[in-house]
């Protein structure tokens, strides 16, 4: 670790609620004369304004060039391979080296900024000019940065280690119950959850507390401080650990945290910054490291957490669009007015049309029910199905809707995220393509799933390899196909994976319940008007849009880059302060379409009588799933 980031980390006090050590919009006119000094004093007539985007994801870092028209002119890529898992009672542990994000940040960024002659995104000389890095990335992750700047930070707990169920029962007891917990927080909690997690340290690595300095939610929070030497992190990542008030975003729940036993950890948090603004400057010797020394002084944005980044470059950063990420897990996505900001929700034009929804949904962790979400149906009196939605499926009571942060203070992201989305495909290729020598390649599993007609010959599939968070939260919940026949073949089982899917996916659209306001004409929820957008791998299918269409009764669009999303978003929060735009939906190439796939009328209805059959599968099953988790075969 250098001797400049080192200090810079040190210098960096203890957490304050409402406080921030990024630079304040006073300090902008200064910054920009900073930035501007690092510009040619002729540039070229063609130069055009770019920021280096960088999101450190799960599986990989990326980095890209994104222009102010939206653009993206280069990317690099570095994937992390040091993801350590380990079983643990009914869940597992999953850890990940922070020293690798910063490595494979730096490989990325040099691979970005510096591409091989004959490469496709080779030029000869670049038309654009850096001015600034926004860093987006993976939420969830306790990072504890050592006092002692010699030693290495430890290994981060990601976001899908569950190590800590026994420590969420006891944040349940203490915190005064489930709901209560997540009234105050915006989210119910899990295994997942910091509250949880930072108990597990306690009991488990009691002396954790006191030899970190700052403890960090996140990959990008672990960068950027690397980058800058600032010990930030942004309100909606903050939103996500439980520490947070839900309805003062960046405010630290101090009496939830003191009732849980966690209040030694309070002065370890570190500070809120907008995510819409510079927090610091990229150090001359990470500039260096990087073979860019001009690069130094550029402003650094700590940009929103990967799933606002994604709503925000998806087009949905304003209510009304929703979008569906299909990557590995997947969710449903979309911006909402913040409740008690002259916006009612639950009226009786918000109640979704011809909505089912498993029943006795329950978290097994707890062993208790968390919520019956009873479906509603359509039929009957709005007002008495408002009330019925109001009184049975509050959004606090459906495990796995998260309500997040948002940059706008008068909104909330909101998104049901189911566990696995994409890699029930990728599981399905490995098992039933298996006698394909390499195996099978993901178009031609694809080709070969189009082969089978809408409905999957009457197949059904239950996507919970992994068990399932929303609508149920069910670590014992294991993936079936159900109405197997002779009739059935490759096609036919590849198809009902992804309709499989899309079916838990409209379950999750479902538990959200509040679509926005009502159009003044149409009198129906804005947002269910709006075409789906589709992103992340799924989108690259043939078939998969077109399957959304038919199982959402939504024209579904295909952007140009579905798997840039992510980074656009941090760009786009980036441009909004360097002056580029004054909104979170810019016009130029940011939301660019490359396909849409339209309703078919007959697949709509197919599809709705089997989405009927889907969501009464689970209730029936659930106990005999149970039985068969626990035989560990």
């Amino acid at each position: 670790m250098g001797r400049g980031i080192a200090e810079a980390g040190r210098s960096c006090g203890g957490a304050t609620a409402g406080a921030g050590c990024g630079i304040r919009p006073s300090q902008k006119q200064n910054l920009c004369v900073a930035v501007a000094s690092g510009r040619p004093e002729a540039p070229l007539e063609n130069d055009e304004e770019a920021v280096l985007a960088i999101d450190v994801g799960t599986g990989g870092t990326k980095a890209a060039i994104i222009t102010r028209t939206g653009r993206v002119k280069r990317t690099g890529f570095c994937a992390h391979t040091s993801t350590k898992s380990e079983p643990v009672g009914d869940s597992k542990t999953v850890e990940q080296d922070p020293e690798e994000w910063w490595d494979a940040t730096c490989a990325a960024v040099r691979q970005c900024m510096s591409v091989e002659k004959g490469s496709s995104q080779s030029q000869s000389r670049p038309s654009w000019k850096i001015i600034a890095v926004a860093v987006t990335g993976q939420m969830q992750d306790v990072v504890l940065l050592p006092k002692d700047p010699s030693l290495r930070t430890p290994p981060s707990i990601l976001y899908s280690d569950g190590r800590a169920s026994l420590e969420l029962e006891e944040v349940c007891v203490l915190g005064g119950g489930v709901e209560k917990i997540a009234a105050l927080t915006g989210t119910k909690q899990g295994s997942w959850s910091f509250l949880a997690k930072l108990r597990w340290l306690d009991r488990h690595a009691p002396t954790a507390v006191h030899d970190c300095s700052r403890l960090l939610f996140a990959g990008h929070d672990f960068v950027v401080w690397r980058m800058s030497g600032k010990c930030v992190a942004d309100a909606t990542t903050a939103s996500t650990t439980g520490l947070f008030l839900a309805e003062s975003p960046g405010s630290v729940a101090f009496d939830l945290m003191k009732q849980v036993g966690l209040d030694q950890w309070i002065s370890k948090l570190p500070d809120i910054v907008p995510a819409d603004e510079p927090c610091g400057e990229v150090l001359k010797q990470v500039a260096e490291q990087w073979g860019n020394p001009e690069l130094a002084g550029l402003p650094v944005f700590h940009s929103i957490g990967d799933v606002g980044a994604s709503t925000i470059g998806s087009g949905a950063g304003v209510p009304g669009p929703l979008y569906i990420c299909i990557g590995t897990a997947g969710w449903v996505a979309g911006s909402f007015r913040r409740q008690g900001r002259g916006h009612k929700s639950n009226s009786s034009n918000n109640t979704m049309p011809t909505t089912t929804m498993p029943t006795g949904t329950r978290s097994s962790n707890l062993q208790e029910p968390v919520a019956n979400a009873r479906g509603i149906t359509g039929e009957g009196d709005a007002e008495e199905m408002d009330d019925k939605f109001e009184k049975e499926v509050m959004p606090e009571s459906i495990p796995g809707v998260f309500t997040l942060a948002h940059v706008d203070p008068d909104l909330v992201l909101k998104l049901g995220a189911i566990m696995t989305g994409g890699g029930n495909f990728k599981w399905a290729i490995s098992a039933i393509g298996h006698d394909i020598p390499g195996g099978m390649p993901v178009a031609d599993a694809d080709e070969i799933a189009a082969q089978s007609p809408a409905g999957s010959r009457g197949v059904i599939y239950l996507p919970y390899l992994n068990g399932e968070r929303c609508p149920v939260d069910d670590v014992y919940a294991r993936g079936a196909f159900l109405g197997l026949s002779l009739v059935a073949d490759r096609s036919t089982m590849l198809r009902a994976v992804m309709e499989g899917v899309v079916f838990g996916l409209r379950a999750a659209r479902d538990a959200l319940f509040v679509m926005g306001e009502a159009d003044a004409d149409t009198k129906q929820p804005q947002c269910s008007l709006a075409p789906l957008r589709v992103v992340g791998g799924g989108a690259r299918s043939r078939i998969w849009p077109k399957i959304i269409a038919g199982v959402f009764d939504r024209k579904v669009e295909v952007l140009a880059d579905p798997q840039e999303v992510t980074i656009k978003g941090a760009a786009i929060l980036a441009g909004k302060w360097l002056g580029w735009h004054d909104t979170l939906v810019p016009s130029g190439e940011w939301f660019a379409v490359e396909k849409f796939h339209s309703v078919s009328p007959e697949e709509v209805k197919l599809y709705d009588n089997i989405y009927s059959i889907f969501s009464s599968c689970y209730p029936a099953l659930r106990g005999i799933m149970e039985r068969m988790a626990k035989l560990r075969l």
